[in-house]
């Protein structure tokens, strides 16, 4: 993502991570190609089971990364420009427009769709259709900065302690 701040690297990112769930599983859906993030969300998944003691279920090694590629190449995130044309202000709304490509994962059902002009052909060559999904929202702007300032507390003193 080269030329894009980080700030909109994270509002990205997270409309990913949200229609995850509803992205396909399947590898060859739409030949969707590798986001180097799968791997890392693998590793979190599995951290995340391991530390409450129980070994990561099978779908983390096996769907996981297919939906997160899925999610990553057919989810589109647009942010309007600033009120004043160069930046946004401090608390400035910022209108952003997430289009997803849902998969339409049912033989003969999702040619229907595609007839009736809801849904296209995914690239890649196959019978595979998706239908575009897409939803507007307007977020606050958090300040201009795009860093993130780590809170430091003041040390307290716990009873018993000097």
């Amino acid at each position: 993502m080269t030329g894009v701040s980080a700030k909109m690297h994270r509002i990205r990112s997270a409309a990913v991570y949200a229609v995850m769930p509803v992205s396909a599983s399947r590898t060859g859906a739409g030949g969707a190609v590798g986001a180097g993030g799968s791997v890392r969300l693998e590793q979190g998944f599995e951290r995340f089971f391991s530390l409450y003691g129980t070994s990561a279920p099978n779908w983390v090694r096996t769907v996981l990364a297919n939906k997160y590629r899925y999610a990553c190449d057919y989810t589109d995130v647009q942010l309007a420009p600033p009120v004043d044309g160069t930046q946004y202000g401090d608390h400035e709304d910022l209108r952003v427009t997430v289009r997803h490509t849902f998969y339409l994962s049912i033989p003969y059902a999702n040619r229907i769709f595609a007839v009736f002009g809801t849904a296209h052909r995914l690239p890649g060559g196959g019978d595979e259709y998706g239908s575009l999904i897409q939803a507007s929202c307007t977020l606050t702007n958090q300040g201009i900065e795009d860093d993130i300032d780590v809170e430091q507390f003041p040390r307290q003193v716990g009873r018993g302690q000097s």
